[in-house]
């Protein structure tokens, strides 16, 4: 009898702690969707586009990476205060960035030369780069004396031929600057503002393995249908007292063509703006591609392996991820080396919110080339938006290079978004970015930092930093 009563005693005080702990746990998500909800009603007004996503696969995502991204975000409640701080020395270090971008030298097509010797099997511009200014003033100003297709692929580009012989690629716009883009990290048409500001990226972060990248106005009456090819011209149709093409590719169509706009501070038009960059020259730096290791499958429903396998790096360490190819084994980089190459484009990516890298290039007469960051057009689409499992190489295989975690902690305290603001500036396109996508550059690195210290609870700091 009195175990029986000792056992109805217990289980009422079982069943009322977890009558609380509901209780709580629903009052909580209560105030949190206020908080949400008030955090909404705080941000400026932006336009909204929606882009259509497979609500089943983005579903899997959340639930095949909530661990990982779980941790991450509690980290973050927990950050030292080292990461909130300025660094006293930052903008002196980074001041010759600022100066590269004065224009030092007369315009020239024959600047572009330089370009060519610039390139290394690690970067695409050297530090410090004292040309690079008047380089991307004549990449905007050089007569174009050819204009096509640009092969085949997904979205709408042009191949500049410019006066000197030497080509640029060209993307044209296709959302206004306070356009928000809500969907998957891959969706929508590329934004040429995002790839400008992708390049001056790149070399804040201390990782310029972007193609050297500016923005760019057409006129499309007097610089491109004077010059096009025939295939290309076939593309040009009237939208009322528009000028506009649609190009060749697959989702190319008539019924969605890019127009030229009338601006009346530049004397009229029609004006086609887009982002413009610096083609590498096929016979003298050719390029390889290899299949990402993390790449997404874009079905619904199907996952990748590195996003239900939690041992994916250590496969890829063993040698046991076939798919990777000449990346890892036919280089000449070591395998620990090809991997820090992808934890470096996956926090550059995680910063641009570019989560379409599902391929990437590297030089094919330098065993040794780095990972280049080519292709950036699906980034800075959402700053509300953080998606972590960008970050998957990085939280996976708990490594990175010492120069980069360097160079992290250099912009912390609210440095990343204001020195790429300020390294905008001089763009004729200016601004390129709206106000949210400094702050999200600002917060996403926080996220960054709190993953390496997730890192590091179970691991030394020597095994997560490595210098190489």
């Amino acid at each position: 009898m009195k175990f029986r009563r000792k056992y109805t005693i217990t289980s009422l005080i079982v069943f009322m702690i977890f009558f609380l702990s509901a209780n709580l746990y629903f009052v909580q998500i209560l105030f949190n969707d206020k908080r949400i909800d008030s955090d909404e009603s705080t941000k400026p007004e932006v336009k909204k586009t929606s882009i259509a996503q497979p609500a089943v696969a983005t579903s899997h995502i959340k639930f095949a990476t909530i661990y990982a991204t779980k941790k991450i975000k509690e980290k973050l409640n927990f950050l030292s205060s080292k990461y909130y701080k300025r660094n006293k020395i930052s903008y002196s270090v980074l001041k010759h960035l600022f100066d590269d971008l004065n224009e030092t030298l007369p315009l020239s097509s024959g600047l572009f030369s330089i370009a060519d010797k610039w390139a290394t099997p690690e970067k695409l511009v050297p530090t410090p780069a004292p040309a690079l200014g008047s380089l991307l003033r004549s990449l905007c100003t050089s007569r174009i004396v050819k204009a096509e297709i640009s092969g085949k692929g997904t979205q709408l580009k042009l191949m500049l031929t410019l006066e000197g012989g030497k080509f640029g690629l060209f993307k044209p716009q296709w959302y206004e600057r306070n356009e928000v883009l809500w969907g998957p990290s891959f969706g929508g048409k590329d934004r040429h503002n995002g790839e400008v500001a992708a390049f001056h990226l790149s070399l804040l972060l201390g990782l310029p393995r972007v193609p050297i990248t500016v923005g760019r106005r057409l006129h499309l009456p007097l610089e491109i249908v004077p010059v096009a090819t025939n295939a290309l011209g076939k593309t040009f149709i009237n939208n009322g007292s528009a000028t506009c093409f649609y190009g060749v590719c697959l989702y190319c169509t008539p019924k969605e063509p890019v127009c030229g706009k009338t601006l009346d501070h530049l004397g009229g038009g029609p004006y086609l703006e887009g982002a413009l960059s610096l083609w590498l020259p096929p016979n003298l730096l050719p390029l390889q591609r290899h299949r990402s290791p993390w790449q997404r499958t874009y079905q619904p429903g199907k996952l990748a392996r590195w996003e239900v396998n939690k041992d994916y790096c250590l496969r890829i360490r063993e040698g046991q991820h076939l798919s990777a190819g000449k990346l890892f084994s036919g280089s000449g980089r070591k395998v620990q080396d090809r991997l820090l190459d992808l934890v470096d484009a996956s926090i550059f990516d995680f910063l641009i919110g570019n989560g379409d890298r599902h391929h990437v290039e590297t030089f094919q007469r330098f065993s040794n080339s780095m990972v280049l960051l080519i292709d950036n057009g699906k980034s800075f689409g959402n700053p509300y938006d953080d998606h972590l499992d960008i970050l998957a190489p990085l939280y996976q295989c708990c490594i990175l290079r010492h120069k980069t975690w360097e160079r992290l902690l250099l912009l912390s305290g609210g440095v990343l978004g204001e020195a790429l603001e300020r390294l905008l500036r001089p763009s004729h396109l200016a601004p390129l970015l709206s106000p949210p996508h400094y702050v999200a550059l600002n917060r996403r690195l926080l996220h960054v930092y709190a993953a390496v210290e997730t890192c590091l609870d179970n691991k030394t700091m020597e095994s997560v930093i490595i210098d190489s």
